[in-house]
Order: C-alpha cells, then sequence, then structure tokens
C-alpha cells in the first residue's frame, strides 16, 4: 500500500517544526499565489453568496442552488465569475500582505524567537493583521460587490472602470465605503489563524519520549504533517471564522452595494437610506431590524461550502511554495 504522501509544513510560527526564520518575500509570495488560487476556486459561490445578501435576493432567489441555476441560465457560467479580477488583482496580493503582517506580529510577541507562539498571541496577530489587510480589502471588496450585482449577461465594465467611476462620484471616501465594518469583518483572521495552527499542533504526529527526558524540538526535526491532514485544518479554519463573522459580511455587503438612495417613504427606502447615510452602528441595527438573525444569515449555505475547499486550497498552496522555496532558514 502506498504511503500517504508528506508536505514538510513551514508554519508562521518560528520553532514550530524544527525552528528556523522564514523569509518575508517568501511569506509574502506564498501568501499570494495561495490567495490566488483560493480566489479562482471560490468566485462562482462568492458571486452567490453576495446575490443573496443583497438588497432583493427574497424577491429574485428562492435559495441558494435556484440563485446558482438562475445566474447560469440567465447570464451564462461567466455571470459566476463576475468581479473576478478585482479580487484576483487586490485580494491576492493582499492574502501575501496578511500572511507576512501575521507571522511578523506573532514575532514581536515572543520573547525569544524561537518560542512557540500560544493561541491567544495568534489570535492577536491574526485580528491584526486583518486590521491591515482591511486598507486593501475595503476598495477591492467595493468594487467586486459593484461588478456581481450587474444582473445582466452582457460584458460588465473592468474593475478598473468600476473603480474609476466611483472615485470621480464620491472621491477616496466613496473607494473606502464600509471601512469600519470591513476592518471589523477583517478581524476574524484571528480566529482563522489561531484555528488553523492550533489544528495542525493538534494533528500533528507526536515526538518520541527519551528515556532519560523530553524530546526537545531543537535537537532534531519532529515529524512532519501529512498534506491531506494540513488541507484539513486549513478548510476547517475558513469554516469557523466564516461561521463565526457571517453576519458582518451580510452587513458589509449592504452598506457597500448601495451607492445612491431614494427620498421615498417606504419603509424599504427609509432602511437604505440608514444603512446609506449613517455610522457603521445604525446601519448594524437596522440591517438586523429589517432582516433579523435568520436574514442576516442569509447565503450562509454556500460560504460554508466554498470556505472548506478554498481554504484547504490556499493553505495547500501557500504551504507547498515555502517548501519548494525552501522552508525557514536556521
Amino acid at each position: 500500500m502506498m504511503a500517504e504522501p508528506e508536505l514538510v509544513i513551514a508554519h508562521s510560527t518560528d520553532e514550530y517544526l524544527g525552528g528556523g526564520k522564514l523569509d518575508p518575500r517568501i511569506d509574502f509570495i506564498a501568501g499570494t499565489l495561495g490567495g490566488m488560487a483560493g480566489i479562482i476556486c471560490g468566485q462562482p459561490i462568492d458571486t452567490v453568496k453576495v446575490r443573496m445578501q443583497t438588497s432583493g435576493a427574497m424577491q429574485r432567489y428562492t435559495g441558494t442552488w435556484n440563485a446558482l441555476a438562475t445566474i447560469i441560465r440567465e447570464e451564462k457560467v461567466r455571470g459566476l465569475f463576475k468581479g473576478l479580477n478585482a479580487p484576483l488583482i487586490g485580494q491576492a496580493s493582499l492574502n501575501g500582505m496578511v500572511f507576512a503582517t501575521y507571522s511578523h506580529l506573532v514575532q514581536l510577541q515572543l520573547a525569544h524567537k524561537n518560542d512557540e507562539a500560544t493561541i491567544n498571541q495568534m489570535l492577536l496577530a491574526g485580528a491584526g493583521s486583518g486590521l491591515v489587510a482591511s486598507l486593501v480589502a475595503t476598495p477591492t471588496e467595493l468594487i467586486k460587490i459593484r461588478q456581481q450585482l450587474m444582473y445582466t449577461s452582457a460584458a460588465i465594465p473592468s474593475a478598473t472602470r468600476v473603480g474609476l467611476d466611483i472615485f470621480r462620484k464620491h472621491g477616496i471616501r466613496g473607494l473606502y465605503r464600509g471601512l469600519t465594518i470591513t476592518a471589523l469583518r477583517e478581524c476574524s483572521y484571528g480566529v482563522y489563524f489561531a484555528t488553523y495552527e492550533g489544528l495542525c499542533r493538534f494533528l500533528k504526529p507526536r515526538s518520541p519520549i527519551r528515556e532519560e527526558g523530553v524530546y526537545h524540538a531543537s535537537e532534531a526535526r519532529e515529524p512532519s504533517l501529512s498534506w491531506t491532514r494540513l488541507v484539513f485544518a486549513g478548510g476547517i479554519a475558513g469554516v469557523v471564522s466564516w461561521i463565526i463573522i457571517f453576519p458582518v459580511d451580510t452587513i458589509k455587503s449592504r452598506i457597500q452595494s448601495i451607492e445612491t438612495f431614494s427620498s421615498s417613504s417606504s419603509s424599504s427606502s427609509k432602511s437604505l437610506s440608514i444603512i446609506s447615510s449613517r455610522s457603521t452602528i445604525a446601519a448594524v441595527v437596522e440591517s438586523y431590524r429589517e432582516l433579523g438573525m435568520r436574514g442576516l444569515c442569509a447565503g450562509m449555505t454556500p460560504t460554508v461550502l466554498r470556505a472548506f475547499p478554498v481554504n484547504m486550497v490556499t493553505f495547500f498552496v501557500y504551504e507547498a511554495v515555502i517548501s519548494i522555496c525552501g522552508g525557514r532558514t536556521k
């Protein structure tokens, strides 16, 4: 029977598999390539998610699978890939920045460079990397959502054209519509990385115990983690973080989908007016009042279905690139 293939893991915390430090440039490149792979893999389901989250979805679609079938029927398969260029260009490099920033923030918290980070330190570093990421994610997500909400089978404006149109109408402030709520969503990277690293530690084969004492990692390299366990940990990390933060993502999509609002006195127009013009807290309250928790979770099914394979692919490519590039230096 063929042995299970193994990939030598080079995790974001030093001294995790034998120690050493990862070159930030390799970390960035690996994160970027992992991000690109994940985005391409998950874009069709992401389009369905955004459609389900925004105003009018209940009237247009009866559920996740109906939305998927309707998009394909009315807009062809390419309709599922609307808005791909913006995240592929912006969020792929953003993913690289997140991985590199996370690694750096973990190191800042360690008393010694070879110490093993705690789960709390990973949570804090992940949340910090998410806050930094929101500066790039906000305009990228805004452009992507505007493209995804173009209900047509014809060619849609490019990401550059959509971005320039928003800038001409609303300036730089318009491109950063939803910054606060996006930053809050991106803080879920803390849960994301902590879940991934924690699972990798739990699933990693244990080192042998020497008769005269404990076997130290610094004395020899510990057993590597098989690629099947690696991608499983990445998939679970994505699912857990999305389930926790999904209602926030729904509110973010609603805020970023609205460009202007009507002066009509209808209750629907009033709610859109509040979401469009007032603070993030007001938008959260109004969205909950209008949709309830069930409404805020609309589109969660496709997101969870998307999260597992997307994050499996992302972490596999990330770890594979690091391994190919030589892993960590001593």
